[in-house]
């Protein structure tokens, strides 16, 4: 496997706000293709360690690969509390344009991409996959439908109480905004599904309990492609951190 190295990158969203992510390089492979992973609701560029140890396995095989923080996340600018689903959308296309525009000796004619729960979604919504250089998608745990995978998710009293009370509720040290809840629960991505034509993975835990097995069932039926390939890993959760095994797989 080849060694690598790492470079923390910054670039600008079309409304100015500044992105934080990783580019991984593989050091003896000169013009590689490119890897872009996004993250889920309320994590970060290293979704729990999951996409840290997936950016060096990636990189060891001759990966270029981006990671990086949506606004409001991790190192990147903006307050959560203000982000609604088209500002990710946009902060989406944005890690498109600086991997085609920046300095590295990329194979900007090669990029795939890794979504995973919700960036997932994300990814599906800024419509990347229309481009040609897009050339494969996975989807790891993907929130194919907000709207029945997340929302009622954040239907309880307690939550509908801060909501109310504060304008916001508190997840993982960021605050949600009610009108983002709002946008979960008239988020559905069957109609891009159903127009879907790229090769595409997707993996999914038996064990999920945050998103079931079956969301990724139905999404992965709906999808057009005749390249297309569904997987799961028995008894893994939604972020597959049972054990080092399932992440490896």
């Amino acid at each position: 496997m080849m060694e690598t190295n790492s470079l923390k990158v910054c670039f600008k969203t079309e409304d100015n706000i500044n992105i934080v992510g990783i580019l991984n390089l593989p050091k003896s492979c000169p013009h590689p293709p490119v890897l872009i992973l996004a993250h889920g609701f309320c994590a970060d560029k290293n979704e729990n360690g999951l996409f840290v140890l997936a950016a060096q396995e990636f990189s060891k095989h001759g990966y270029a690969v981006l990671r990086f923080d949506f606004r409001g996340c991790g190192e990147s600018e903006g307050e959560f509390k203000n982000v609604r689903l088209e500002d990710k959308i946009c902060d989406m296309q944005a890690a498109i344009d600086f991997i085609k525009s920046c300095d590295e000796n990329l194979n900007k004619n090669s990029i795939g991409f890794v979504g995973f729960s919700l960036g997932a979604t994300v990814g599906l919504l800024s419509n990347i996959f229309n481009a040609a250089n897009m050339k494969a998608i996975s989807f790891w745990a993907p929130a194919f439908f907000p709207d029945k995978d997340m929302y009622p998710r954040y239907k309880c009293q307690s939550i509908e109480d801060e909501l109310n009370k504060y304008g916001y509720f508190k997840k993982a040290n960021l605050k949600v905004s009610k009108q983002f809840i709002n946008d979960l629960a008239h988020c559905n991505t069957e109609r891009h599904l159903r127009k879907f034509k790229k090769p595409v993975f997707i993996v999914h835990g038996s064990n999920d309990q945050r998103i079931s097995l079956k969301s990724s069932e139905v999404g992965f039926s709906y999808i057009i492609s005749t390249d297309k390939w569904i997987d799961k890993i028995d008894g893994a959760s939604h972020s597959f951190k049972e054990s080092i095994e399932y992440r490896k797989k």
